[in-house]
């Protein structure tokens, strides 16, 4: 009897633990701000290695005075990097590396550049797929940086950093379905 009080309570601490892995990974948000403006993400939860995963990126001004940064194409407007549990980056997908990558990356775009402004109160959104982007097919946890640099506001210039965004992706586990006369089959 003891012994199983005992082991009962054991798997009870270690489901604790578990359980707040479980709370860390849905998660999925990050935000910083500097003298009003302020840099905000969301990743869509469940994040599941071969599906899409969405990241919501947004600046919000909620200053009192204008600010102005640069636009070249959406894929430029949010430096993204990303690297995996040991600090690695994580590989560009053929897509990424020609939206973000150095082949055909922002110098080919540099001629598409125009200033946009935010007036106070405004906020500039915009949602990517990371799985376009970086090779995301193998489960783990990430951080993704997301920097965004603006040209003009409160004090002048100032680049927004969200440095530890920690997303945890699970396996995508295969689907299997029986067909109800292989399981009367089964039974014989």
């Amino acid at each position: 009897m003891r012994t199983l009080l005992a082991m009962c309570l054991l798997v009870g601490l270690l489901a604790v633990p578990l359980r707040a892995e479980e709370e860390k990974a849905v998660k999925t948000e990050a935000s910083v701000e500097h003298e009003g403006v302020r840099l905000h993400a969301k990743v869509t939860a469940p994040c599941v290695a071969g599906r899409a995963i969405q990241v919501a990126m947004s600046l919000s001004n909620n200053s009192k005075k204008k600010i102005a940064f640069g636009h070249i194409t959406y894929y430029y407007n949010f430096d993204l990097q990303m690297t995996d549990a040991m600090g690695k980056a994580v590989p560009l997908t053929r897509f990424g590396q020609s939206k973000i990558g150095g082949d055909g990356g922002q110098f080919g775009m540099i001629f598409k550049y125009s200033r946009r402004e935010l007036a106070p109160g405004a906020s500039y959104r915009i949602e990517l797929n990371l799985n376009r982007l970086f090779d995301l097919s193998v489960a783990g946890t990430y951080t993704l940086r997301i920097r965004r640099r603006v040209d003009e506001g409160p004090g002048g210039e100032f680049v927004l950093d969200i440095k530890d965004f920690n997303i945890v992706v699970a396996e995508d586990e295969p689907k299997v379905e029986t067909n109800p006369q292989d399981k009367a089959e089964a039974k014989e």
